[in-house]
This record gives structure tokens, sequence and C-alpha cells, in this order.
């Protein structure tokens, strides 16, 4: 595998916290939601959160055993 350099790791990084706090609003939004459409939507959205917060640091933490 190939080590990332600097500018990728920090666009990982800001792609990480980007999709952490997507995963805080779309997660407390749905509480207060009423129409379970938009229930619905919110928590596809926080579970994609999830997987893409996971890959994220796996990624990083690659980067990090690398480096």
């Amino acid at each position: 595998m190939h080590q990332s350099g600097i500018h990728e790791t920090m666009e990982a990084m800001e792609l990480l916290n980007t999709a952490c706090l997507s995963l805080t609003k779309s997660s407390g939004m749905r509480f207060m939601a009423k129409d379970e459409g938009l229930k619905h939507l919110l928590q596809v959205q926080a579970d994609a959160d999830k997987r893409h917060i996971h890959m994220l640091q796996r990624f990083l933490n690659q980067e990090k055993q690398h480096g």
C-alpha cells in the first residue's frame, strides 16, 4: 500500500470531521422530526455517516501505522 501525502491525510481528516458533524445532526434531528418520511431519511443518512466514519478511521489508522 502506498503512503498518502500530508494533503491526502488532511483531506481524509476533514471528511471524517464532516461525517461526524453530519451524524450528530441527523441523529439529533431524527428524534425531533414528526414526519415519518423525514425520520427515515435521517436514519438512512446516519447509517451512511457511520459507515463513512468507520472507513475513514480505518484509512487514517493504516496511514498512521505506515507513516
